[in-house]
C-alpha cells in the first residue's frame, strides 16, 4: 500500500518528459505513468496495443528480438540493444532502479 502511494505521488508531481517514473507495477516509465487497457503501466505517450497483444507507448515497433517497443509515429529512428540484451527506442538505455532499460 505504502508503495502504491509513493508511486502515485512520484508519477504526479515529478514527472517530466525525461523523468524516471516509478509505475504502481513497480516498473519505471519515462514521463508520467500512464495505465493500459490490460492494467500494466507504460510511458506518458499514446498507449498502443502491438500486433502480439501488448502494449507500448508510442507506434509499435518490431525489435530483432521479437517483441515489440514503443517507438515514433513516423516509424523512423534508432533502436538500441542495452547491456541485457533488451531492445529500446531511443539512442542510449537507462539502467532504472528495478535492472530494467528504458530509452532515451
Amino acid at each position: 500500500m505504502i508503495r502504491l502511494l509513493l508511486a502515485l505521488l512520484i508519477s504526479g508531481s515529478f514527472s517530466s518528459a525525461y523523468a524516471q517514473t516509478l509505475c504502481p507495477d513497480g516498473n519505471y516509465a519515462t514521463g508520467a505513468c500512464r495505465v493500459t487497457p490490460n492494467g500494466t503501466f507504460g510511458g506518458d505517450n499514446d498507449i498502443r496495443m502491438a500486433p502480439d497483444g501488448s502494449y507500448v507507448a508510442g507506434q509499435p515497433q518490431l525489435a530483432p528480438n521479437g517483441k515489440y517497443i514503443g517507438g515514433s509515429e513516423s516509424g523512423s529512428g534508432m533502436m538500441t540493444r542495452c547491456p541485457d540484451g533488451s531492445w529500446v527506442f531511443g539512442q542510449l538505455c537507462q539502467l532504472t532502479p528495478n535492472g530494467r532499460y528504458i530509452g532515451r
